[in-house]
């Protein structure tokens, strides 16, 4: 149970995350070219008028009951993935149904794993590197070689801890089992040696 005072911090982080999306949706409604009304809507929401880009293209990706479920979300400390997050979350542009899914669960696995703003988007990096760029320019390719000894350094630091574990979430078993088919269609994309001679 969360004491008072972080129920307290968890309140204010939705009311400003509210408060951001709903800025973002009434800039929607606004020509970029409008700055008085830009002007006006960050006094209304008291932001600064360069992060209504930010808040509009957040309005714009989500619809009301994705964002129900953001807001819903809850770190092992009580407190939410707050505005921080934001910018993050909208680093792909996540339009299609799967796409969409992909980033409901990397909200989730933030959530529950509790990881910091940066460190979300240290892993969007890092699991999406050929669509996340800095400064508008394409990400290098990861040379093959490299992805394959981190995948198996991955994978074998993450055995190595589910062997010493003696409780397993059923969450936990769920993504593993969901990892396991990924890998096997990832093996059956990749010609054997039999299959090339």
């Amino acid at each position: 149970m969360l004491s008072e005072h972080k129920l307290r911090m968890a309140e204010k982080q939705a009311a400003c995350l509210k408060n951001f999306y709903s800025a973002g949706v009434e800039m929607l409604t606004v020509g970029k070219r409008d700055k008085a009304r830009r002007m006006e809507i960050a006094a209304k929401y008291k932001l600064a008028p360069k992060r209504l880009a930010v808040a509009r293209q957040f309005a714009r990706q989500y619809t009301k009951a994705e964002f129900a479920v953001l807001i819903s979300l809850r770190k092992p400390d009580g407190n939410l993935l707050q505005v921080g997050y934001v910018p993050y979350l909208l680093t792909l542009k996540w339009q299609t149904e799967s796409e969409k899914q992909v980033r409901a669960a990397l909200q989730l696995e933030a959530a529950e794993n509790g990881w910091t703003a940066p460190e979300l988007g240290a892993v969007i990096r890092n699991r999406f590197p050929k669509l996340v760029g800095k400064g508008g320019r394409r990400a290098k390719e990861v040379p093959v070689a490299l992805l394959i000894e981190q995948t198996i350094t991955v994978v074998s630091d993450l055995t190595a801890r589910l062997q010493r574990s003696n409780h397993l979430d059923p969450r936990l078993i769920a993504r593993l089992q969901s990892l396991r088919f990924e890998i096997r269609a990832l093996d059956g994309a990749i010609p054997s040696e039999k299959k090339a001679a």
